[in-house]
């Protein structure tokens, strides 16, 4: 049929009596969809106001009601903006308002129906910020408020003035309430709705490709503008065409369930994000599906985890997306876990929901998935699926069907995703001709083909000094699940050791050099667990834990409430320093200078020199460490052995280069060499060495035979006291096979066989 998406999956409304799905071939475009709703569409619910107290009647908003009142704004909106292009374009209207969410997406919607461009600014830009998004967009007009003389002014109607005094040309259009946007609204409990009265007070209006501002129109002329989150730079402002917002509106279909009817609550999504705009405009007005509200209130209310679960709660919701921090505090909470177990699915974006509590959350009956998608290209996963994977494989996902995209390898096994412009599924921005390099790192499921898991982002990786990368995601991920950390970022570039920055939650008191000591012995074992998961060069030691000011110095977050890992380095740089500084101190300490000659006694002076300095210079009375024995049974740890290798590290940088040879301390020197070189014997040896031989000659056979005492002398040590084996009675019949070393199919089959 030509009204559906090419290649759809999942029909939508297919049973329903309320809600025609409007044409999805493009025949219509947005504004066209509002009027098909309020001729096909009126009785079908597109919200519900969910009472904020037990028994409080929750009110259904009809698409009837709905589009009305964006009617009336939209003929007001015409009455302060001339109908006529800017720059050949439809005039660009701002948005920048602290109010509620019926309210915004009416101004967002009446805003298009009028013929302008719709820009949903994010309260949380700064006026430089928000000066450089207006003028980078050619925006003249901006719906807000400021302060009014004998009220209390807000930040944001102080940021709105400051603005308009910055930028002239600017126009205020003052933001309407909710109660002049639907008067019912105006006392509680409301009265019903009354359609026909509705009816007679709102004007009509001809469609959008009748004025004057469309007389140019294209499939790429700008529906509205979101803007990128700003986290290294000023915020970018990204133009989200007709046609990519209408195969962003079908995603659904190529889901596989039928969503009409279903309830969303989508609360902790802004609408200025491309998510919130995407789940609580688009789906409903493409597939009929149905956004959960708070009740309007004046200041709105923040959507707290608490909030938005029980708002859920009374409006027995079918779906909830949300932020991963929310999942992690409901998760700590058996009757929050309890009532999502029973929704139809728990759906996250924005960030990465640690894989400890995921495995929970999953193992405890809760369907969890991610909505996984970018403001420059939609969103890429299938979004509701009937069978997601069970168990630990929850956080593999296949991507949605209308999505063109290319896997480009990387390393270690990961992909970096690479997403196409198409007719099925549109992109906003190109980084190559038409295709955009989205700089995500992906790991294919390693026995389900089609299947991925984001690892985290290209540009995130940690490049080092020593030329090894880290990939933080993952490692931040483990980190991240301690109930006493509310979020983890690392650091380390251009440094030969990773560093770790951890914000507490608010319950966490740090005054004093005690309870940072206890804090990070409360974190230490999932840490640990993140240094058994890492390589070793990303090991993460507890001098290198930067614990931030949760109060006095926040970690800065983006619009969608995760954290900005690139402004936090900037933010804490000075920290971050002072850290590396002091882990250097010890390499100028006076026993780590480096030796004045070269020879070999020289040489295992100053290795005796280094390692009792590190080892013993803080305790008295001890016995100096033994030469010939191993340094960590002497109570060497992984901190110590990043001191001494720094120590000689430094001493080699001094040392006479053999003729024709580079500098050995720059390219030489093993990340492991404490653990490779476990003795004052052998690292001495492995100087003498480095140093091309200056007063003594390298032996390689004498260098064999050493490593093979050395081995012959740990399997005596450790095999010295082994019990004498003592078989018992048979217990079974028939023959046994002992098969090591394999797994997944391989092993399977040979036990099969």
């Amino acid at each position: 049929m030509p009204y559906y998406p090419a290649d759809y999956v999942t029909v939508q409304a297919a049973t329903s009596t309320t809600f025609t799905a409007p044409p999805q071939d493009g025949s219509f475009i947005f504004p066209d969809w509002i009027d098909w709703h309020i001729e096909r569409s009126h009785d079908h619910p597109y919200a519900v106001l969910v009472g904020e107290n037990e028994g409080e009647e929750n009110v259904s908003m009809t698409w009837g009601e709905v589009a009305r009142a964006v009617y009336r704004l939209a003929a007001k909106f015409r009455q302060v903006v001339p109908d006529k292009q800017i720059a050949g374009k439809p005039p660009v209207i701002g948005i920048l308002v602290n109010t509620d969410t019926l309210a915004y997406v009416t101004i967002l919607m009446a805003i298009v129906r009028a013929g302008f461009t719709a820009f949903p600014l994010s309260v949380r830009n700064s006026i430089p910020a928000l000066e450089h998004l207006i003028n980078k967009t050619d925006c003249q007009y901006i719906v807000g408020s400021i302060p009014a003389k004998g009220f209390q002014s807000s930040a944001l109607q102080e940021t709105t003035s400051m603005l308009l005094q910055k930028l002239p040309s600017l126009t205020l259009i003052d933001a309407p309430r909710y109660s002049t946007l639907y008067p019912r609204l105006a006392q509680l409990p409301p009265a019903p709705y009354d359609p026909s009265s509705d009816k007679r007070i709102t004007a009509s209006l001809p469609s959008v490709r009748s004025f004057a501002t469309y007389a140019n129109y294209t499939p790429n002329t700008p529906l509205w503008i979101l803007h990128s989150s700003g986290s290294t730079s000023f915020p970018k402002p990204i133009p989200i065409a007709h046609r990519v917002w209408l195969s962003w509106g079908r995603t659904v279909w190529y889901g596989d369930v039928d969503v009409c009817g279903s309830t969303w609550a989508t609360m902790t999504l802004p609408i200025f994000h491309v998510m919130g705009v995407a789940v609580t405009v688009g789906f409903p007005i493409c597939s009929g599906s149905v956004a959960l509200m708070f009740k309007p209130s004046d200041p709105p209310k923040p959507p707290t985890p608490d909030r938005v679960l029980a708002t859920a709660k009374r409006a027995k919701a079918d779906y909830m997306l949300t932020v991963p921090s929310f999942c992690v505090e409901w998760a700590e909470d058996l009757d929050a876990v309890r009532f999502l177990a029973t929704m139809k699915g728990v759906l996250y974006g924005g960030g990465p929901l640690p894989q400890e509590k995921g495995d929970y959350l999953v193992a405890s009956g809760v369907n969890i998935a991610i909505a996984y998608g970018s403001t420059e290209v939609g969103i890429m996963f299938k979004l509701v699926a009937k069978e997601p994977l069970a168990g630990t494989e929850w956080s593999y996902s296949p991507f949605s069907s209308d999505v063109s995209n290319m896997m480009v390898s990387d390393a270690n096994g990961l992909y970096k995703l690479v997403v196409r412009d198409t007719d099925k599924h549109g992109i906003c921005v190109s980084t190559e001709p038409g295709a955009f390099d989205t700089n995500d790192l992906l790991e294919p499921h390693p026995t389900k083909p089609g299947y991925w898991k984001i690892i985290g982002r290209a540009d995130d990786q940690i490049m080092m000094s020593n030329g090894e990368k880290t990939n933080p995601g993952p490692i931040e991920n483990i980190i991240n699940s301690n109930i006493y950390v509310r979020a983890a970022v690392m650091f380390g570039r251009a440094r030969t050791q990773v560093g770790l920055i951890v914000e507490p939650v608010e319950t966490v008191s740090i005054k004093t050099e005690e309870d940072l000591a206890n804090f990070r012995n409360l974190i230490w074992p999932d840490i640990e667990k993140a240094n058994a998961f890492a390589p070793q060069h990303s090991r993460i030691f507890k001098e290198f834990i930067l614990v931030s000011g949760t109060k006095k110095k926040p970690l800065i977050r983006t619009a969608k409430g995760t954290v900005s890992r690139n402004a936090c380095l900037q933010q804490y740089e000075q920290e971050i320093e002072a850290i590396y500084a002091a882990a250097e101190l010890p390499t100028k300490a006076v026993w780590a200078q480096p030796p004045t000659t070269w020879d070999e006694p020289a040489l295992y002076e100053f290795v005796i020199r280094v390692v009792n300095g590190v080892m013993r210079s803080d305790k008295k009375d001890v016995p100096a460490v033994d030469e010939n024995r191993d340094l960590f049974e002497q109570g060497c740890d992984s901190l110590q052995a990043t001191y001494i290798r720094a120590a000689i590290t430094n001493a080699l940088r001094d040392a006479p280069k053999p003729e024709g040879k580079s500098d050995i301390a720059a390219v030489s020197v093993p990340q492991n060499l404490v653990f490779a070189f476990p003795s004052i014997r052998r690292l001495a040896a492995y100087m003498m060495k480095s140093v091309g031989g200056l007063g003594a000659e390298n032996d390689a056979a004498a260098d064999t035979a050493a490593a093979i005492e050395a081995m012959l002398g740990m399997i005596d040590k450790h095999t010295r006291d082994f019990p004498i084996h003592r078989p018992g009675t048979r217990s079974i019949d028939g023959e046994v096979v002992l098969i090591t070393g394999t797994t997944g199919t391989l092993g399977t089959y040979l036990l099969q066989e």
